[in-house]
């Protein structure tokens, strides 16, 4: 996919497993378990989504903006999740991954 906007979609259980993403933005869906493994992003963008439980394993995710975005959990890679943006409150969900704990 190039130059795509989603805006306001439900997209819960949808499937861009294996895609090439390239100038795609994600604005304001319902993206729950959500599948993104093994995507090639370039220039993808992130928005105000509800990501809980999205899978974006074999994703290497640097750059992507997740700070905006709504979850508890995700599937990740972990060694692919360098140089990701992240909000404070997102933070404990990401260093576990590492088995860092925050007391």
């Amino acid at each position: 996919m190039q130059d795509v906007q989603f805006t306001e979609n439900l997209l819960t259980y949808a499937n861009f497993s294996g895609s090439t993403l390239k100038a795609v933005r994600f604005l304001e869906n319902e993206a729950k378990e959500t599948f993104f493994t093994a995507c090639n992003f370039k220039n993808v963008e992130l928005l105000k989504n509800q990501l809980e439980a999205a899978n974006f394993w074999k994703t290497a995710l640097a750059g992507i903006d997740f700070s905006t975005n709504q979850f508890e959990r995700m599937e990740v890679t972990p060694q692919l999740a360098k140089n990701m943006k992240i909000s404070l409150s997102q933070a404990p969900f990401f260093t576990s991954l590492f088995g860092i704990e925050i007391i």
